[in-house]
This record gives structure tokens, sequence and C-alpha cells, in this order.
């Protein structure tokens, strides 16, 4: 009779660790199906290096979001099954440090996404992802234009005050 109990308390408490790794798991990979989405259709609307350009904090992010991901699902493993890898584990972890690694992954890529992504992961279908790159391009250039603006608008109280403005009119003279 303990021995059956015994069994059933384990049982219960595999199926409990599973469905923890279970609930890890899928947060982060909706947020990297996601990722994936939006870097496609930026590069299928064909501006990826402007955007990466104008924003050159989003992919390294975004591709540290994804690595994060990567942990989740190999302590996920290594829960499960036993895997390890050698250059990170000789041996499994105990079953709390384990889990405790995977919630903080999961935990290091939902924070990575939220910070990185503002508005970019709203709709996450494929048309939700066109529509998201395109207003993040339209974004992007409303900001380069509205720095140039202010920049322009400094360069022209400044004039009063030096002098120093170049003439448009003025041609380049070759040595």
């Amino acid at each position: 009779m303990i021995h059956n109990q015994t069994i059933n308390s384990n049982a219960a408490h595999l199926a409990g660790v599973d469905i923890f790794y279970f609930m890890t798991l899928v947060p982060v990979v909706i947020i990297v199906i996601a990722i994936y989405r939006y870097w496609v259709s930026v590069r299928r609307i064909g501006y990826f290096d402007e955007v990466v350009r104008r924003a050159p904090d989003w992919l390294p992010l975004d591709s540290a979001a994804v690595c994060a991901a990567g942990f989740v699902l190999y302590f996920a493993t290594m829960g499960w099954w036993g895997f390890t890898i050698p250059i990170l584990h000789e041996e499994p972890l105990p079953e709390w440090a384990n889990m405790l690694m995977s919630l903080v992954s999961t935990i290091g890529c939902i924070g990575l996404a939220y910070y990185n992504a503002g508005m970019r992961f709203e709709h996450p279908s494929w048309v939700g992802m066109r529509e998201s790159a395109l207003r993040s391009v339209a974004a992007l250039r409303i900001i380069d234009a509205i720095e140039l603006a202010r920049l322009l608008e400094i360069a022209q109280q400044h004039k009063y005050y030096t002098g120093h403005v170049i003439d448009s009119k003025a041609r380049e003279v070759r040595k």
C-alpha cells in the first residue's frame, strides 16, 4: 500500500514538473514566432538594412530573447530526459535548480521581448507583422525627420549669433 502511494505521488510530482516546463515553453515559443515573423516581414518588404541601421539595438536584443528561449528549451529537455550539453553541464542539474533556471530564462526572454518590442508584436499574425514592419519603418523615418528639422531649427537660431553658416548659393572652388 505504501509503495503504491509513493509511485502515485512521484507520478503526480513528475506530471506537475512536466506541466511547469510546458508552461515555461509556451510563452517563449509564441515570442520566438512573433520575432521570426516580424523580421521575415521586414525583409520581405525590403527595409531590413534600413531598420537595422535606424534601430541598431532591435536585432541584437531580439537575438538575445531568442537565445533566452533556447535556454528555456535546454532546461526543459534536461528536466524531461536528462539531456545536457557537455560544455554547459556534465550532468543534469537538481530538479529545483533546473526549474529555477528555466523560470529565470523564461522571465528573461519575456522581459527582453517586452522591453525591445514596443508596439511591434501587437498582432502576431502574418498580416499583423507586415503592418507592424511598415509602422516601424514609418515611425523610424518620422523620428529621423523630426530630428533633422530640430537640428535645422537650431542651426537657423545660431546663424544670427555666429554668422558662420555656409551660403547655399556658394560654389565649390577646386584647386
